[in-house]
């Protein structure tokens, strides 16, 4: 949420019910994003579950997973 201005993302469908999430932030400064669904997400870098109220520092990608509530 907020100002997405200079944030790009990508959402594909991972063949399994879940989606793989890229982000990245182009800014010269962090921006604090809020990724929202219902369902739980995981870091697959650092493979971790993972808080979907971030702050996204810039030129360092995020690669999620997110697995919607059945």
């Amino acid at each position: 949420t907020g100002d997405r201005e200079g944030i790009f993302f990508r959402v594909v469908p991972e063949g399994n019910g879940n989606y793989l999430v890229n982000l990245v932030n182009y800014n010269f400064k962090p921006r604090r994003i809020q990724l929202e669904g219902k369902g739980s997400w995981f870091d697959l870098i650092g493979e971790h579950p993972f808080n979907p109220q971030l702050t996204l520092e810039p030129l360092k990608p995020q690669l999620l997973r997110f697995s919607p509530e059945k």
